[in-house]
């Protein structure tokens, strides 16, 4: 590794070591949520005292605006705080209940019969003879019913459930009634389908959709199929806006023919193109047409693109892989770019020069491969005349180079040099064997301040075994200002 690669090793092993500390840390719990609890049934208990001192010898008509603060402030409690009340409240359901009764002068079961009485007429209903008619006289006996005492309720439970049953029911008549009545009052829009509907119906269509949205969930219940029709209308006029918007804005591609279309005119036919692929399904199956057409049109500018390649690029096109040489390379290499460049409609009508082009180009690296593998056996004769016998440290930089120079190579030259690779692969393994060995950060400086400047694929190979710290030995480096290849495996410290 260079000098800044050995620098980042080390504070990434600082970073884990500080993470890891970190990480053993004790970190907070939150137990609040039984705690919170408890603190408001304890708040609870403290600001209600009044109320829940009373019992029911002591309780009093006037104790009774205490008593109902209390029941409120109870069920504005969460549910863990009520679990730890219920003494509480069983005992104020009976300061109501006993107050109630003295304020009527009626007992529990009177009070309980007053009630039958009052609301007769709601209580005298059933589910099949109830009307919507019959709500105020229902949502009455309800709200009689939720004011009074636990204990009056009690005795009121076959009450209460026909009143709920009743109310049911008369929200069921109510939706229903409005259902009724917005099926006639869009009648007409409801008549329309996907195939009749038009742009022109857009305002009927919404109104339809904003009404529909107006009603109560029992209505809309049982409007399904008119909702799902009133939405399909919707989408089928937003795909008609879409495709007349589209015919317009295209109309100048849209009116080229094969004949008279021109390389200009490419760029119009393309962005239409692109607009049409951004469509939804509906507003492209009304194009049908208009894509028939700019599919042909691109298909003629990409038709006239590969006959002018061909035109342009006939001499290479009129090699072989026998008669192609060296010097045609900057042919071969303009036509491949040429083809790169142009778009893939026309390199689809190109196959078959594509593959002539491939073809030559590999025979051109085939052809020069001999005269790169001299050229890098001359560029690299110093090294290549050493053997694992007179190989030094201090040829590591040259042997990288070639190594370098190697992996560049065509597969045709390197195909030339295997006997090369495998004495540069041998160099490289003993220079690893000879990397100088330091013991002290200094002795590290001095030799490397004394070798030639270098770069990061040239580095010079070194041990060190020392025990300083971190910081001293990229001090030295840092002054040194060579790129290293650093062993530090011998130093456990670093």
């Amino acid at each position: 590794m260079n000098k800044y690669f050995v620098r980042a090793a080390v504070l990434s092993g600082l970073v884990a070591t500080l993470a890891l500390f970190l990480g053993g840390c004790p970190q907070p719990t939150d137990d609040s949520g039984g705690s919170a609890a408890q603190t408001a049934a304890d708040e609870f208990k403290e600001a209600q005292g009044a109320a829940l001192g009373k019992t029911v010898a002591t309780v009093t008509v006037d104790d009774e605006t205490a008593v109902n603060a209390a029941l409120e402030a109870y069920n504005g409690l969460s549910g863990e705080a009520k679990a730890l009340l219920t003494g509480e409240k069983e005992l104020l359901d009976s300061l109501q209940t006993r107050i109630q009764v003295l304020k009527s002068g009626l007992s529990v079961g009177e009070l309980a019969e007053a009630f039958r009485t009052d609301h007769a007429v709601a209580l005298g209903k059933t589910a099949g003879t109830v009307t919507a008619d019959d709500e105020a006289a229902v949502d009455a006996a309800l709200e009689a019913y939720n004011a009074s005492s636990a204990g009056v309720k009690a005795l009121l439970g076959d009450e209460k459930a026909l009143l709920d049953n009743l109310k049911a029911q008369i929200e069921a008549l109510k939706a229903a009634a409005s259902a009724a009545a917005f099926k006639t009052d869009h009648a007409g829009v409801l008549a329309k389908s996907v195939e009749t509907v038009t742009t022109g119906d857009e305002a009927a269509v919404d109104g339809a959709l904003a009404a529909c949205s107006g009603l109560s969930a029992g209505a809309r219940a049982l409007l399904g199929t008119e909702k799902a029709l009133l939405d399909s209308l919707k989408a089928k006029i937003e795909d008609l806006k879409a495709a007349a918007a589209f015919k317009t804005d295209h109309a100048g591609a849209l009116a080229k023919s094969v004949g008279d279309i021109t390389a200009a005119d490419e760029a119009a036919v393309n962005a239409a193109l692109a607009a049409y692929e951004g469509l939804s399904d509906g507003a492209k199956a009304l194009l049908a047409t208009e894509k028939a057409t700019l599919d042909g049109l691109q298909a003629e500018l990409d038709a006239r693109k590969a006959a002018t390649f061909k035109t342009a690029h006939a001499g290479v096109l009129g090699k072989t892989v026998a008669a192609i040489t060296a010097g045609d390379e900057a042919a071969v290499n303009d036509a491949l770019a040429a083809y790169n460049a142009l778009s893939a409609g026309a390199r689809a009508l190109l196959t078959a020069e594509k593959t002539l082009l491939d073809s030559l180009k590999e025979k051109i690296e085939e052809l020069k491969a001999p005269s790169l593998a001299a050229t890098f056996k001359t560029a690299h004769a110093g090294v290549l005349g050493k053997t694992v016998a007179t190989i030094t440290a201090d040829d590591g930089p040259a042997v990288n180079d070639a190594l370098a120079a190697y992996n560049a190579l065509s597969a045709g030259a390197r195909a030339l040099l295997t006997a090369e690779k495998t004495l540069l692969d041998s160099l490289k393994e003993k220079i690893e064997e000879l990397k100088i060995t330091f013991a002290t950060a200094s002795g590290l400086q001095t030799y490397l301040t004394g070798k030639d400047a270098n770069d990061a694929d040239s580095p010079y190979p070194v041990i060190y075994t020392g025990s300083e710290a971190p910081t001293a030995v990229y001090a030295a480096l840092e002054a040194a200002g060579r790129f290293v290849d650093l062993d530090l495996s011998p130093c456990e410290k670093i």
